[in-house]
């Protein structure tokens, strides 16, 4: 509700489903998909040992180049 005016500004970038207010499920999954990647990125640090920012973003970087070879290979 914080930003319930603002939704409407700009309607034409919205899903058609998600301005007309009919498609709530894509957003509640994507709220869903967002903590559980937090819950992934947190336990990955925790498995991992990191004990401060600077660690914790190596990590980071070490997923993100991950997933860019990944990509980059199929």
């Amino acid at each position: 509700m914080l930003f319930h005016d603002a939704y409407n500004t700009y309607p034409e970038i919205w899903r058609p489903g998600i301005r007309d207010g009919k498609d709530k499920a894509a957003i509640l999954w994507a709220s869903a998909l967002g903590f559980v990647m937090s819950a992934g990125a947190i336990a990955l640090c925790a498995l991992v040992g990191v004990g401060g920012i600077w660690s914790g973003l190596g990590v980071a970087l070490l997923v993100w180049l991950a997933g860019t070879a990944a990509r980059s290979l199929s």
